[in-house]
């Protein structure tokens, strides 16, 4: 039975885990350098008793390093969710150093949600026997092929059934491959001539400058 912790209250998840029936519990945590909720999270444990510990990205993987020797008889699985890349941020690349060593001795397993991000953690260092890769699910109650909302968006934004359009999803951070997508949008434009770019997200200003740069700096501003 899965049993849901979160650092922070809200979010646009709450209220669907609620909503499911699924156990969840908040620790409330106050702020980044809020370490009062350690507490909680441990007496939490205590009380779930759960067989499983299951750490959902690099910070919560670093935490399970502290947890393993107050719960050692538990299982561990650590959580990758993106391709390694070696311009982090300084606390980041600290926090993957720790993690490198570390997936040797913590995790019982590690999944990776691409293989392409199971290949580039082994580059790295991790324990490669360790990274399994399962792919991302998808809800296809929610994300279904729906022909009026097909018709009526290309409608509304102006695109006749001759356009073919290609999106990328995604907050506007490096990470998620803004830079490539435009840089390959270029490519296919000079091919064919009746694409469009759509480009759905949120994000910091200047994660959003620079994506705006990059599609003037290639003359897209008529394709995206």
């Amino acid at each position: 039975e899965p049993y849901i912790i979160s650092y922070y209250p809200g979010g646009i998840q709450e209220e669907k885990v609620k909503k499911s029936g699924i156990k969840y519990f908040c620790l409330n945590k106050k702020g980044k350098y809020d370490i009062s909720f350690l507490i909680h999270l441990i007496l939490k444990i205590r009380t779930i008793d759960p067989d499983i510990i299951y750490t959902f990205l690099a910070t919560s993987n670093l935490l399970s390093i502290l947890l393993k020797p107050i719960f050692y008889r538990k299982k561990y699985i650590w959580s990758l969710r993106d391709t390694y890349h070696t311009n982090k941020k300084i606390i980041s690349s600290i926090i993957h150093t720790f993690l490198k060593y570390f997936s040797y001795l913590i995790p019982d397993l590690i999944i990776a949600n691409s293989f392409a991000g199971r290949k580039s953690y082994i580059n790295y260092g991790y324990e490669k026997d360790k990274i399994s890769v399962i792919s991302n699910g998808i809800d296809l109650d929610v994300f279904n092929y729906n022909p009026a909302k097909r018709k009526a968006f290309r409608k509304k934004n102006g695109f006749d059934e001759k356009i073919i359009l290609i999106g990328i999803i995604g907050r506007f951070a490096e990470m998620k491959g803004h830079k490539d997508f435009l840089l390959a949008s270029k490519n296919i434009s000079k091919i064919e001539n009746n694409c469009r770019f759509l480009i759905v997200g949120n994000g910091s200003k200047k994660e959003m400058g620079k994506i705006v740069d990059l599609i003037n700096q290639l003359n897209m501003e008529d394709k995206v």
